[in-house]
């Protein structure tokens, strides 16, 4: 048998039946015991302990006089190895490289059902180690024919940031203006909104690999900028009436009101804030996203220039608090 081959992958396919191959690589590759950059990888022993001695830093110099203990990386018989089959899909892994097969009628059905698998399989082992195993698509094989990667995210023709350097000299100030103020509501609104950028790098890093299964990201993302939303107006869950007499004196307009509307009823109909099985609920909330990040950041300035305008109306240098005994209430 050829090394690395099923039996049946030699033999002769049935008519109308076409063959889908996913070659991918697997990240980080210290987990593998394979060098990682700026990173000392090392084995376990039996008890899943190592010792490690740090480098020496002679402080006369500050140049360091001692390397310390060295990558060992795994040795030829330690290789990580294995043949399994999920659902019809068929798995080589050497190494970190996973090549995963399968055979359908439909090509694009086919390969989607091997990405699943994939994501399942990879699910589970990060779930076992406790670390995040990522897949990066190396090939795409139908029939034997090099396919291209069928979206942007897989294949980036472009990668560009468009700057205004007028506009980052005012977000700064403004930015100074607004932070000399303690108010605890924006303060955990703009907290709120920054973690919400955080998940949203993490959704495009994911993404990229063509394989990670974002869409819980997208979810987490929703509702942190739900939060950020609720931080100024108020939960309408808890205290529907303050909820609704916050809006003016937040600064939000009927407009900007009736957006937020539109996302509390995604919120509330798609079930985003408890765990679904329902992929319409997904989508849903993946076709807002965009939309959600807007009115999140419009609600939050809106609220930042009510402030601002309120301090300097005053003549103020003091410290404010909420706008009004409406605000201050939970």
């Amino acid at each position: 048998m050829e090394h690395g081959r099923w039996p049946h992958q030699l033999a002769q396919r049935k008519i109308g039946c076409m063959s889908i191959e996913l070659t991918l690589q697997l990240e980080p590759p210290s987990v593998f015991g394979l060098p990682e950059d700026n990173l000392t990888v090392l084995p376990a022993n039996e008890s899943g302990e190592t010792r490690v001695i740090s480098k020496v830093l002679d402080t006369r110099t500050g140049q360091f006089a001692d390397h310390g203990t060295l990558s060992r990386y795994r040795l030829e018989g330690e290789m990580v190895n294995g043949n399994f089959e999920i659902d019809g899909v068929r798995f080589i892994l050497r190494d970190n490289f996973l090549t995963a097969t399968s055979d359908a009628i439909d090509g694009d059905f086919g390969l989607q059902t091997v990405k699943s698998a994939v994501n399942t399989l990879l699910g589970h082992v990060s779930l076992t180690l406790g670390a995040l195993i990522e897949a990066r698509v190396l090939g795409i094989l139908i029939n034997g024919k090099l396919m291209p990667p069928k979206n942007a995210q897989e294949l980036m023709l472009a990668n560009f940031r468009i700057y205004q350097t007028t506009a980052v000299t005012s977000a700064f100030v403004c930015a100074a203006d607004a932070s000399v103020m303690v108010d605890d509501r924006l303060n955990t609104a703009v907290d709120y909104f920054s973690a919400a950028l955080q998940v949203q790098k993490a959704t495009q890093s994911a993404s990229a690999l063509g394989l990670a299964a974002s869409g819980p990201l997208v979810v987490a993302e929703f509702l942190t900028l739900w939060k950020a939303i609720c931080a100024v107006i108020g939960d309408p869950a808890r205290r529907k009436d303050r909820y609704q007499s916050r809006y003016r004196s937040c600064g939000v307009s009927d407009q900007l009101k009736s957006e937020v509307d539109e996302l509390k009823a995604v919120r509330d109909t798609s079930d985003v804030a408890h765990y679904s099985l329902d992929p319409k609920s997904l989508a849903a909330v993946q076709s807002c996203i965009g939309k959600t990040r807007r009115v999140a950041a419009a609600v939050l300035k809106a609220y930042r220039d009510t402030l601002c305008s309120s301090v300097a109306a005053d003549g103020a240098s003091q410290t404010t608090t909420d706008l009004d005994a409406t605000l201050r209430q939970p």
